[in-house]
């Protein structure tokens, strides 16, 4: 019951099913639930919550948009109480992170498996829209287990198989943190995971999956200045080999770059306040396009500080430097921070990586009891 309303939020097609007022209002419900399940309050707590209050404050006084953006503020600090929420849920007892775990592995080996179905399907029998999810705004093709994406390479077509997810990057992010940070975690279970979340990755044809899944397992692999450089050689390789094979110019990538260049624009032509608390949720940029990844909503709608207090917030709560390395290369293509799904995979990672160091520690203490 828990995770029906995250796949009711972004990124999911799901969202058309349930109306805006019971979507909010059954999250809102389940925050406040996870939230107060937990009685006692850490030191942590008090960070978070005056971090929060910031934030909220930032918001609020840039606010252009009357009541509309009193809605987006909430919207935007709701999605940021589910994580704090979760987060103290999990705190009170040590087998519901792995529970909610193995609910999250289970859930990826069904979208995998289902994008698959998805490609066959239409390949042998064509569309069939079983759930209403066709549009004639975006152009995508749709199965019962899935949409897919048709993307043209010179002569060749791809058709990208991405689950229900809006668009396969957004699939793509989590198939290659699944790959380096959640698949350790499973032990015994690790290849066949690794397996399923790479099928998905080639199965969702987004050049940010190979990107991610490079960085991040460079990053983690990193141990001295010799593999570090490594990896960025073989970053400097990966971009060259893009451009020479032209790759770019088939993806949304160019889209990308446009929709920065625009970012770039509306910032220098921003005073010093909207540069430091930014031009307030719901404001209309002016240009025919929108910003589309994290970094640049965040800066344009609550400037420079309210992004640090977002980072601030999510480094609380997940104590993990790869966890914020995912953060930064989602959002430059994405906008996480609004994703439930996300916040749910960040908070399950911080639980479960806390629990496995304290693990040790109290195998350690029984042994020492036992020969003292």
């Amino acid at each position: 019951m828990m995770f029906l309303p995250i796949i009711a939020y972004a990124p999911f097609f799901f969202t058309q099913w349930v109306s805006p007022a019971l979507r909010v209002g059954c999250f809102f419900l389940l925050s406040i639930y996870l939230f107060f399940s937990a009685t006692r309050y850490s030191k942590n707590d008090g960070v978070v919550f005056g971090l929060l209050i910031l934030l909220v404050i930032t918001f609020v006084s840039r606010n252009s948009a009357g009541t509309l953006g009193i809605v987006s503020v909430g919207n935007y600090c709701l999605t940021i109480l589910f994580g704090w929420g979760l987060y103290r849920h999990l705190t009170t007892s040590r087998p519901r992170a792995h529970i909610l775990l193995e609910l999250y592995v289970k859930f990826f080996y069904f979208v995998s498996i289902c994008s698959l179905l998805s490609l066959v399907y239409f390949l042998i029998l064509g569309e069939f829209d079983l759930f209403g999810f066709k549009s004639d705004v975006y152009q995508h093709l749709v199965t019962p287990f899935g949409v897919l994406f048709k993307k043209s390479f010179g002569p060749i077509t791809l058709y990208r198989s991405s689950f229900y997810f809006v668009e396969p990057v957004h699939v793509a992010i989590f198939y290659a943190a699944n790959i380096v940070i959640v698949a350790p975690l499973l032990k015994s279970k690790e290849g066949a995971f690794v397996a399923v979340n790479f099928l998905g990755g080639l199965l969702s044809g987004s050049m940010t999956f190979f990107i991610v899944l490079f960085v991040l397992y460079g990053w983690k692999k990193t141990k001295s200045i010799y593999s570090l450089v490594g990896v960025l050689v073989g970053g400097v390789c990966l971009i060259l080999l893009t451009q020479i094979l032209d790759v770019a110019s088939y993806s949304s990538g160019v889209d990308r770059f446009d929709r920065f260049y625009l970012f770039y624009i509306a910032m220098e032509q921003a005073n010093m306040v909207q540069l430091l608390f930014g031009h307030g949720v719901a404001n209309e940029t002016g240009f025919d396009k929108a910003f589309n990844s994290g970094f640049t909503l965040s800066i344009y709608q609550a400037g420079f500080v309210g992004a640090i207090l977002e980072l601030l917030i999510l480094y609380r709560l997940s104590s993990s430097f790869l966890i914020l390395v995912f953060f930064m290369l989602a959002a430059s293509v994405v906008d996480p921070i609004h994703m439930p799904l996300f916040w749910l995979l960040v908070v399950i990672i911080s639980r479960t990586l806390n629990d496995e160091a304290v693990r040790p520690k109290i195998s350690d203490r029984n042994s020492l009891i036992k020969m003292t």
